[in-house]
């Protein structure tokens, strides 16, 4: 704040993170100013101070010359400290809102499709991932969806994917408007007659500028809502299921001639499609996941400090949906691994849905190595185990993501299939000799 004999000019100091640092950590740019007369800057708080100081002149400067000043001087930190990775934040005003729009009865149909709108607040151009949003259809858990008073369970499609490219980003201009079309009973079962609320309840990851400009390493990430919308569906109006209910429906007709129920062990390994090297590679990825998921369970019970960086203090939890993965696969839940998913693309690893007992394996996850690295087959056999037996779902992935879900939300992090997918990577070389 500045005073100027009875009259206050309040100066806001400018925020920035440079890539080097984690993205809670607020950095001040300390701009000091000699007070010199009647005029003062009060010293603002901040978490580490680069020192930089400017004189004003002898009589009170107006706001645009004191920010054109600090704008030099900010041009001037820049240059001399090669601070490429440097990106500005503006707090305050949500950057982001977001809106559903929906018909307010559906009667004869075989979708119920809503519109999302996505718009951004802010004075700069920003480009958002898809991924978790309804831009990406309905591929993730990303609305809260309650009918009679009872929140819906989720029952989509659970995908692994890799790193996302720049083609998995929508540049939104200042002040603009994005849409996509969506189908909610693709995820939730809109089969009963009665009264539907919906709204937006995910995380959105954003960059600012747009990726053409150069690639950032590290996206912001902020939670993202709407007003929740209602409508109606007629008795009698609406009977398609969810994708993961037509995937379950499927394989019990594929059974029904051999097996009595949806999942039972026939004492083999059940495949379709994939190279005869495929599948070797998977059994064995699929036997030392089970030996992993296991080991997994005794450091949770024994070591759970080794596994705090994975699931914080829900070590309790994460052990109870490990040993009932681990106990169904064990007993009469029979796993399919299908190479021929009508739903795989370059950026998806595998994908696989509840109860719907097969893993879709796709083209990446034949590149994958067995059992060791990043992304490894025997690691996505367990992330989507996770999904399809103990339904788990995808809050945060990435290894920086889950390690602070585990830190922030243990809950969360125990129903999160990426934070076992992570635990299991951590212990490979251990596995093999459990």
């Amino acid at each position: 704040m500045v005073v100027m004999g009875n009259e206050e000019c309040v100066t806001t100091p400018l925020l920035i993170r440079p890539a080097s640092l984690n993205k809670n950590d607020v950095l001040t740019l300390g701009l000091s100013v000699a007070p010199l007369n009647s005029c003062q800057i009060k010293p603002q708080p901040s978490n580490l101070s680069l020192g930089l100081s400017v004189a004003p002149p002898n009589s009170c400067e107006t706001h645009s010359q004191f920010a054109m000043k600090f704008l030099w001087v900010l041009l001037i930190w820049c240059l001399t400290n090669d601070a490429k990775g440097v990106r500005l934040h503006t707090f305050g005003k949500r950057i982001f809102s977001s809106h559903l729009i929906c018909a307010p009865k559906y009667e004869t149909a075989d979708k119920i499709e809503c519109k999302f709108h996505l718009t951004n607040n802010g004075k700069q151009d920003y480009s958002v991932l898809k991924w978790h949003t309804p831009l990406d259809g309905l591929k993730s858990d990303c609305l809260t969806v309650i009918s009679n008073g009872k929140k819906l369970q989720y029952d989509g499609i659970y995908l692994r994917r890799s790193a996302p490219g720049p083609d998995q980003y929508l540049l939104i201009k200042a002040g603009k408007t994005v849409s996509s079309t969506f189908d909610v009973s693709d995820a939730y079962d809109m089969t009963k007659a009665g009264l539907y609320s919906i709204a937006v309840d995910t995380n959105l990851e954003y960059l600012a500028g747009s990726l053409s400009e150069g690639r950032v390493t590290q996206a912001e990430v902020g939670h993202l809502s709407s007003p929740a919308v209602s409508y109606k569906i007629s008795k009698g109006s609406f009977s398609k299921g969810t994708l993961g209910e037509r995937a379950r429906s499927l394989k019990r007709t594929n059974q029904l001639s051999m097996r009595s129920s949806p999942c039972p062990d026939n004492g083999a390994d059940d495949f379709v499609g994939g190279s005869k090297w495929l599948r070797n590679s998977t059994k064995k990825a699929f036997k030392i996941a089970i030996a992993c998921m296991n080991l997994a369970i005794k450091y949770l019970k024994d070591k759970p400090e080794e596994a705090k960086e994975w699931f914080g203090t829900a070590s309790e939890k994460a052990k109870g949906l490990l040993k009932e993965t681990v106990g169904k696969l064990q007993g009469k839940w029979h796993i399919t691994f299908d190479f021929k998913g009508d739903q795989c693309s370059d950026q998806i690893i595998a994908y696989t849905f509840y109860e719907a007992c097969s893993l879709y394996l796709c083209k990446a996850y034949k590149k994958k190595k067995t059992f060791r690295g990043k992304d490894s087959k025997m690691s996505t056999i367990v992330h989507q185990l996770t999904h399809a037996i103990t339904n788990t779902a995808d809050y945060a992935h990435g290894p920086e993501r889950v390690k602070k879900l585990a830190s922030d939300k243990p809950e969360r992090a125990a129903s999160n299939a990426a934070n076992y997918a992570h635990l299991v990577e951590s212990l490979p070389l251990k596995c093999l000799l459990f």
